[in-house]
């Protein structure tokens, strides 16, 4: 036995402590008389978990001769996938038997029955003890229909009368187990379900500890705990019941495959638009500080222009800055407003000048597009308030309010200016031809303008998408 391998694999592949490594090279010690002592043809091994929770190393191996081997396996890495039994002992710390496993050995049919054992330390599974043998397959396959109950076994379990039609009318898997912990009916799904997994025999009569895929439940366990069983999922249900003096536990795995990759595809596709908006962003943000650079090289006019144009990319860009910390089919509208407002403060706030801009009212989740044009409405908006509202004042209020109306949101934004002359002013300014612009053609609604000595108040509504 090379102890020397086995201690530089586990230092190698595991997180085994050395007290870890000493108890596999105790266990490694026991190998050849195990062998010895077995039936010829076995194969027994020692695996370790790996850093990733998928794979064992394989650190220790011993043959009952003949072997299916004509190699050494140490150092192999093994998949879950390919031996099921291994990590279903390592996860859960009880022994697996009579499991079949994929086999890089000379076998006619490429598989080999494992039974496992967990190796502990310190109340830890730090190994499994495989012991492995040829597959051979039965020549008729095993029945998975329930086999009819005698008279004798109905009088000493009467909760199993008529059960098999219920169970049959379900897609769920259905357990029964006695007081005991013994299987005394399982459906034809449950039957299927093991039988994929690898366990060559019917689990009829198996102790149910020794096949469970999801270790110790509390008593009449219900919740959203979901085991994985060679990539599907399901999610258990455990109940201990008691009918006619009999005790019994119904375990039902509901299969919720499905339902799993729906939602690991809606994750994905969640992250890559939120990814989409955040490079969108950033590119805004670029764009942005091209223009800054060239406003700080042209004269006042083309200035202001840049600035203006400045104005409208960083308010799109508040709808992505939002859209990237929230769900990406939907965007908080008043977020964004007070994105809009920063922005637009830290615009202006060079200029000696500066507009008091509240923000309040009820938040509302819309359509990205719907966000960005409302951004861009509401930075118009702004944009013509701190240029025209406020003559001769270095400051000014700017009220924004967002609210349900009775058949569609409503935004208003009203200041304390010095008004204007609706009728001759809001179809000649290019501000207001873009707002207009905007409003009817992207939102569907009309601008409502009211104008005063007290100020400017400019109300519009949206359908939500």
């Amino acid at each position: 036995m090379n102890f020397e391998m086995i201690e530089n694999l586990c230092h190698v592949h595991t997180l085994l402590s050395d007290e870890d490594i000493q108890c596999i090279k105790q266990m490694a010690v026991s190998l050849p008389g195990l062998a010895s002592g077995s039936e010829s043809g076995v194969d027994f091994f020692i695996d370790c978990p790996c850093r990733g929770s998928s794979e064992a190393v394989v650190v220790a191996q011993e043959s009952a001769l003949p072997s299916l081997y004509d190699f050494s396996t140490v150092g192999y890495i093994i998949q879950e996938d390919a031996e099921p039994a291994v990590f279903r002992s390592l996860r859960l710390g009880i022994e697996t038997e009579e499991v079949r496993a994929v086999t890089m050995a000379n076998t006619s049919q490429h598989f080999v029955v494992q039974t496992v054992r967990p190796i502990h330390n310190n109340g830890r599974v730090i190994g499994a003890l495989i012991a492995e043998k040829e597959y051979r397959k039965p020549e008729h396959e095993a029945s998975q229909e329930q086999p009819v109950l005698d008279a004798d076994e109905l009088a000493l379990r009467p909760y199993l009368r008529n059960v098999d039609w219920l169970a049959g009318c379900i897609h769920d898997a259905v357990i029964i187990t006695d007081e005991t912990g013994i299987i005394r009916y399982r459906n034809e799904t449950a039957a299927r379900i093991y039988r994929d997994y690898g366990y060559i025999n019917d689990i009829l009569g198996m102790e149910y500890r020794k096949t469970a895929c999801h270790g110790e439940l509390p008593p009449n366990y219900a919740n959203d705990t979901v085991i994985s069983i060679r990539g599907s999922f399901y999610r258990i249900e455990q109940r201990h019941l008691t009918a006619e003096g009999c005790a019994f536990t119904v375990t039902v795995m509901h299969d919720v495959t499905a339902e799993r990759r729906r939602t690991q595809s809606e994750n994905i596709r969640k992250a890559s638009i939120q990814e989409a908006h955040h490079r969108i962003k950033n590119s805004l943000n670029i764009i942005y500080s091209l223009l800054d650079m060239q406003r700080r090289r042209c004269g006042e006019e083309a200035a202001e222009s840049l600035r203006t144009a400045m104005n409208r990319i960083i308010s799109v860009a508040s709808v992505y800055d939002v859209a990237g910390e929230a769900v990406p089919d939907k965007v908080s509208l008043f977020q964004t407003l007070l994105q809009i407002r920063e922005h637009f403060n830290q615009m202006t706030a060079q200029d000696g000048r500066s507009l008091n801009i509240t923000v309040q009212g009820t938040d509302i989740s819309v359509d990205t597009d719907v966000s960005t044009v409302v951004a861009l409405v509401i930075n118009e908006l702004l944009q013509n308030a701190y240029k025209y509202a406020f003559p001769g004042r270095k400051d000014g209020n700017v009220h924004i309010e967002l609210n349900n109306g009775s058949l569609y949101p409503l935004l208003t934004v009203a200041d304390d200016g010095v008004g204007f002359d609706v009728s001759s002013a809001t179809g000649a300014g290019m501000g207001y031809r873009i707002i207009n612009m905007l409003v009817q053609n992207n939102l569907g609604s009309q601008l409502d303008v009211r104008s005063g000595p007290e100020g400017t108040r400019v109300t519009f509504g949206f359908h939500l998408r």
